[in-house]
């Protein structure tokens, strides 16, 4: 009997580790994007495409990538990079968003919801005045 309970105390101690992801170095862990699930359930990895309403998804738990249905994600964190030097653009405006994007283009119409650009990098696009921190005037043509 007390054998039994020590095996049993020794699996429960055990399970955990092997259903946990690989050890990895430090550089390779943070360079790693992060899926996260609307229950908070995630998953290290890193995405390998999307297509309609799925995600695929690699990770090193699984010998094959996973394809994920959008509707039950609730984001993807990828890793930080080093600031990159800004664009040189010949649009107009430069459009800061508030999550951190960055957008050129010709300001084009406004609404009361939102402005209307045509960029050379993104073609026509909308953004709604919410979501910008900043818009400024990076050239000014004659």
């Amino acid at each position: 009997m007390k054998s039994a309970r020590l095996n049993c105390q020794l699996w429960s101690l055990l399970i955990p580790l092997l259903l946990s992801e690989p050890l990895v170095n430090a550089d390779e862990a943070a360079n790693r994007s992060t899926l996260t699930w609307g229950n908070g359930d995630s998953l290290k990895g890193e995405l390998v495409g999307a297509e309609g309403d799925v995600l695929t998804w690699k990770s090193s738990l699984f010998s094959d990538p996973l394809e994920v249905d959008l509707a039950v994600l609730s984001g993807i964190r990828f890793p930080e990079q080093e600031a990159e030097q800004p664009v040189e653009s010949t649009d107009d405006f430069r459009v800061i968003l508030k999550n951190g994007n960055v957008l050129h283009g010709q300001l084009m119409s406004v609404t009361n919801e939102s402005f209307r650009f045509e960029g050379h990098q993104h073609g026509s696009f909308d953004v709604l005045r919410s979501d910008i921190r900043s818009l400024q005037r990076v050239r000014i043509t004659a």
